[in-house]
C-alpha cells in the first residue's frame, strides 16, 4: 500500500516539478532537484509515512538517502511549508492520490 502511494507521489512530483525519476533519486544538490525531493518527503510525511519507510522506498528506487537526510529535509525545508504555491501543489497532489 505504501509503495503505491509513494509511486503516485513520485510520479506527480516529477511531472509537476519537471524532473525525471533518475534526477529525483540522484545525489544532485541542484536546487530544483532538492526542492522536488523535499516536496516528495513532505508529502510522505503528511501522509503519515514513517521516515524509515520513506528511506526504504527511496532505496528501492536506487537512492542511498539516509534517515537523517530525510529528517533534515522535512524539518528544515520551510520553503515547502511556508509557500502558498507549494501548499496548493501538495493539496492537489494529495487529492489525486
Amino acid at each position: 500500500m505504501k509503495l503505491e502511494i509513494f509511486e503516485s507521489y513520485t510520479e506527480a512530483v516529477c511531472k509537476k516539478m519537471g524532473v525525471s525519476e533518475d534526477e529525483l533519486f540522484s545525489k544532485s544538490k541542484d536546487r530544483y532537484i532538492t526542492d522536488a525531493r523535499a516536496l516528495l518527503f513532505a508529502l510522505c510525511d503528511r501522509r503519515g509515512m514513517r521516515k524509515t519507510a520513506i528511506q526504504r522506498l527511496c532505496n528501492m528506487k536506487g537512492a542511498d538517502i539516509s534517515y537523517t537526510a530525510i529528517t533534515n529535509s522535512i524539518r528544515r525545508n520551510s520553503r515547502i511549508s511556508d509557500d502558498d504555491d507549494y501548499i496548493r501543489l501538495m493539496e492537489r497532489i494529495e487529492n489525486n492520490v
